[in-house]
């Protein structure tokens, strides 16, 4: 520990960067003098109380730092000052809210310093906003770094009087630093993002949320840095005999949608804004300099990675609270099957990956696997909770949950198979694992309530390649306009077999993705028919329903003739994945129930295979016209003594006998 037997101050401790300063620094063994406006005020004081070492070798000091003299006694003996403290907030008055604390609170600190025989250097917590706001055109090829230094005039000018406040406060601290001959380092962060130490949010987290909330982002570009990587920088800059001058801490430039992009992706299931509140065009983004930050040795935390410690922070809240119940038997955590197969171990189809896989996180780091990466640490965290609390766990790993849903928006398995239904031009060459979310449900019930149950459960039904997922989907929607073109590859959805053997051990039989396909052609009758129901001049709705809803009940034989009153069995259906059929049927079943219930007059037309513009082979077909189909939709609604169902249907034809026909009368195909 390098800091052992040295004594640092940190002013305005409880804050968001100092927290973490505080706790690196009594880590390497430091002994922290750290102020704060009121040592007795537990919401100020108790995380910082809480750390490791914080009883040994944490002292807590009143300061106030428009008061001078007041920072004398906590940095009195220390070999080195660190000054975070900083108000960001202001309402009416910014010279006295924010100007005056700024720049005399810096001064105050630097006068107590001055002081100090023993003290070697002081680091002082700037920002960007000191930097880069000089007047200059921010384009693509600006590259900006330490030299530059923003132009109080342009800040006053534009008034953003935060921009002012630490602007002259920086220039304030270097000239009083000169003339006293203070050894001081100024570090300069962006946006500060990352876990939380204290019980409040810090301001750039809490812009974030509120767009987040929100139904507009702003049409800005944002600057970066995770408050870990701010925290050690500070260190470094001291520990470092080398160091000086200004330190620029950026990890990424984004525009605000590119943060949007990056959330979306690691909390899929989040409703986020869509449109920029001006409308205008996008921002355009520059550069920060990384050189003079990485001297210290800065590896700076991904952008995404700062994004992945509330899935993990959520997972043991939970766990916290459910610590301090006696009453609970067992804990059922919903993991996610991301947290398996990336343990760095070959993928390829003879491979077959059980319950005994971990992903890995630096694979997932490595590969850039963001949203596995969030799950992975979560589970582990869990994993590791459960142990030294002795909790009963199990978590539950599905793969993508797709089937039924009750909430009013969709998940992010549905959204990725609308996205290549609502017009995409290609379809990945990769697998999609899929698993119904009624027995994603009932699986978590079975392990609450089966005693044996324990460890973790990989929940899939069906392992297959984007295009036999589209021609699922085809089958049930004929008439949608789906991908035919195979795009490119998704390394983190190659092939290779899951286990279902652990999963059969709940009693999951599961409901086949076919099946899952079925929700959709019911809910949407009967939303329609739900619609009608709201308007009192509508006479008769007319549905479209097909043979399949006749044909599949009873033996078909060439002596059969069946008609209007025979029904298709559900059961038939399924028992023969005839899963078209049984969609059909279920949804006009539904639909003389609800017409039945409530007073609706229903005709329902149930054409055979429907030629014109297009014809299908294979088999025996029963084509009608789709103009026939049409008209007689009209004549439905038209002649008054209509009712029931009827069904339509030319003839009886073998393909061939098709063919055959077309051939006479189109010669030259």
């Amino acid at each position: 520990m390098s800091g052992e037997g040295k004594v640092v101050c940190v002013t305005g401790g409880s804050g968001y960067i100092a927290s973490w300063l505080v706790k690196f620094l009594l880590e390497r063994g430091y002994t922290v003098k750290a102020t704060v406006r009121d040592p007795s005020d537990p919401k100020k004081t108790e995380h910082l109380r809480a750390l490791d070492g914080a009883k040994e070798r944490l002292c807590l000091f009143k300061a106030n730092l428009l008061e001078e003299g007041s920072f004398d006694s906590a940095i009195d003996g220390c070999e080195g000052v660190f000054h975070p403290a900083c108000p960001l907030f202001y309402t009416t008055d910014p010279k006295a809210e924010l100007i005056d604390p700024a720049v005399k609170g810096t001064l105050n600190v630097l006068r107590s310093c001055a002081k100090v025989p023993s003290l070697k250097r002081v680091i002082i917590t700037s920002s960007m906003a000191s930097v880069m706001f000089n007047g200059k055109p921010l384009t693509p090829d600006v590259v900006i770094d330490e030299t530059w230094f923003s132009d109080p005039a342009h800040c006053e000018s534009i008034k953003h009087w935060y921009l002012y406040a630490k602007t002259i406060a920086e220039k304030a601290a270097w000239k009083f630093a000169k003339e006293i001959g203070i050894d001081m380092v100024t570090i300069h962060p962006g946006f500060v993002i990352g876990p939380f130490l204290q019980p409040t949010l810090n301001l750039t987290v809490e812009v974030i949320l509120n767009y987040i909330n929100g139904e507009t982002f702003p049409n800005e570009i944002y600057r970066f840095v995770d408050v870990r990587d701010v925290a050690s920088a500070h260190i470094q800059a001291f520990e470092q005999p080398s160091a000086n001058g200004r330190y620029c801490l950026v990890e990424r430039v984004v525009h605000f949608s590119e943060l949007l992009k990056i959330v979306h992706e690691q909390y899929p299931t989040l409703h986020l804004p869509e449109k920029r509140e001006d409308g205008k065009p996008f921002a355009l983004k520059y550069e920060i300099s990384k050189e003079k930050a990485k001297s210290l040795g800065i590896n700076f935390i991904p952008l995404e990675v700062e994004l992945v410690d509330p899935a993990v922070k959520g997972t043991l809240n939970v766990l916290r609270s459910c610590a301090k119940v006696p009453s609970i038997k067992r804990v059922i955590v919903t993991s996610s099957f991301a947290a398996v197969p990336y343990s760095g171990n070959n993928l390829a189809p003879d491979v077959i990956v059980d319950e005994t896989w971990f992903s890995n996180p630096a694979v997932c780091v490595e590969q850039k696997l963001w949203y596995q990466l969030g799950k992975t640490l979560a589970e582990q965290a869990a994993w590791e909770f459960a142990k030294d609390n002795r909790m009963d766990l199990v978590t539950i790993n599905p793969v993508f949950v797709v089937g039924p849903l009750l909430q009013p928006t969709i998940n992010h398995s549905v959204e990725m198979l609308l996205n290549l239904i609502n017009g995409a031009q290609e379809y990945p060459d990769a697998y999609y694992r899929s698993v119904d979310v009624r027995d994603v449900a009932h699986a978590h019930i079975q392990a609450l309530e089966i005693p044996s149950a324990g460890g973790r459960y990989c929940l899939i039904e069906r392992d297959l390649h984007f295009s036999e997922v589209l021609k699922i989907v085809h089958q049930h929607y004929p008439t949608l306009q789906l991908p035919e073109k195979s795009g490119p590859g998704l390394n983190y959805l190659t092939k290779y077999g899951i286990s279902k053997e652990k999963a059969k051990t709940l009693g999951i039989d599961f409901i086949p993705l076919e099946a899952e396909q079925i929700d959709p052609a019911v809910k949407g009758t009967l939303n329609v028919l739900k619609s009608c129901t709201k308007v009192q001049f509508v006479k008769r709705v007319i549905i479209t329903s097909s043979l399949a809803t006749m044909a599949f009940g009873k033996p078909v034989t060439p002596d059969v003739v069946f008609d209007e009153t025979w029904y298709s069995n559900p059961k038939v259906c399924k028992k023969l994945k005839f899963w078209y059929m049984l969609a059909k049927t279920l949804a006009e079943e539904a639909a003389w129930r609800f017409a039945k219930e409530n007073s609706i007059n229903l005709v329902t037309l149930n054409p055979g295979y429907v030629i014109g513009a297009k014809t299908y082979p294979d088999a025996y077909y029963r084509p009608i016209d789709v103009q026939d189909v049409a008209v007689t939709h009209v004549q439905a609604l038209e002649i008054s003594s209509a009712s029931g169902r009827y069904c339509l249907a030319a003839d009886d034809l073998h393909f061939s006998e098709l063919l055959k026909i077309i051939h006479e009368h189109y010669p030259t195909l």
